[in-house]
């Protein structure tokens, strides 16, 4: 997936405002910082703003730990995924606009580890996980899943194991996760070695291959089965439709 330069900086960019949103909201609050002057690959000088002229940050009356993804529901819950596989509904109960009650809507217990990818359509909730797409639903409204289908898998190659230039770490299966208005799923898994992009062997031959799913972004049938759209990508770990339909990702070090 080639991206131009200027495209990816803005995108950069734009995840890094992301992050520092979601970092303040669960911290403390922080004043404007100053610009940080740096210059592009180009050379051109440009100027970088932690916060925008009137942005602010509040902090949420709650303590959770370990969070990487955050969404809104339509009715205004706010979801709240953790690398310890749980998963927290925060909600505003005295209207003053900061989410001030957490309460937990899934252990995660078991085979959950690092849940990295979350997606809210409708009643349900999907997350990914080493191997497969999962949604879980809450089907009595007691506020918490009780409903667990796995919805997306298939990419797992038995190549990996056997050799030996493949990484096999959390952050190298499903990473990404987004849903079309169709309803399909959308997942990214990470590069075969990062340490070696070209998965070079002992004798210096290259055996990376883009026809395999690692370095690949992945389309989920209807059926649950797995296609390859995009590959040659390392780790896409944002990605998200607009409403003309394009999905946008974005990918660490590509």
């Amino acid at each position: 997936m080639s991206i131009p330069a200027n495209t990816r900086r803005l995108a950069s960019q734009s995840l890094f405002f992301s992050a520092a949103a979601l970092i303040t909201a669960m911290g403390p609050v922080l004043a404007q910082a100053p610009a940080k002057k740096f210059t592009t690959p180009d050379g051109k000088p440009e100027a970088f703003y932690i916060f925008e002229p009137g942005f602010t940050a509040r902090e949420l009356p709650v303590r959770l730990t370990s969070i990487n993804n955050l969404a809104y529901a339509p009715d205004g819950r706010l979801f709240a995924v953790g690398y310890d596989g749980r998963i927290h509904v925060l909600r505003d109960t005295d209207g003053d606009g900061l989410e001030d009650q957490a309460t937990l809507f899934w252990k995660g217990e078991g085979d959950y580890e690092m849940p990295l990818g979350l997606v809210l359509r409708d009643d349900a909730v999907y997350i990914t996980l080493r191997r497969r797409i999962e949604r879980l639903r809450d089907t009595d409204g007691d506020g918490v899943a009780d409903e667990v289908k796995i919805v997306g898998t298939g990419w797992h190659e038995t190549i990996t194991e056997t050799d030996k230039t493949f990484k096999h770490r959390r952050v190298d299966d499903a990473i990404g996760l987004a849903m079309d208005a169709e309803g399909r799923l959308y997942t990214s898994l990470g590069t075969p070695n990062y340490e070696n992009s070209w998965q070079l062997d002992k004798e210096g031959v290259p055996q990376y291959r883009r026809d395999r799913f690692r370095g690949s972004v992945v389309r989920i049938g209807k059926d649950g089965k797995a296609e390859r759209i995009a590959s040659g990508v390392r780790f896409t770990v944002a990605m998200q439709f607009n409403r003309h339909g394009d999905l946008f990702a974005s990918c660490f070090r590509s």
